[in-house]
C-alpha cells in the first residue's frame, strides 16, 4: 500500500505544473524531476527487496544465502542478477 502511494506521489510530482525548480530553466529545472524519479526508484528497489526480486525473474537462490561454500566472494547483486532484469 505503502508503495503504491508513493508511486502515485511521483506521478502527480511529475505531471504537475508546480514544481520545486520550473522546467523553463534549462537542465536545472529537470534536475528535481530527475531526484524525485531516482528517490522513487530507491523507494521502489527498498520496498520490494531483493527476496520479491528473485520471486519475479524466478531466481531460485537463497536470498540471503551468504558466502558461497566454494570460497567465491558474495555480491549482493551479481552482474547475473543484472542481466536478469
Amino acid at each position: 500500500m505503502a508503495l503504491a502511494v508513493a508511486w502515485a506521489a511521483l506521478a502527480l510530482w511529475l505531471i504537475s505544473p508546480i514544481d520545486a525548480v520550473p522546467d523553463v530553466l534549462p537542465v536545472v529545472g529537470w534536475l528535481d524531476d530527475l531526484f524525485v524519479i531516482v528517490a522513487g526508484l530507491g523507494a521502489t528497489a527498498w520496498f520490494v527487496g531483493r527476496p520479491v526480486f528473485h520471486r519475479i525473474t524466478g531466481d531460485r537462490r537463497p536470498a540471503l544465502s551468504g558466502p558461497a561454500t566454494t570460497g567465491e566472494a558474495y555480491e549482493p547483486w551479481s552482474s547475473e542478477d543484472i542481466r536478469a532484469l
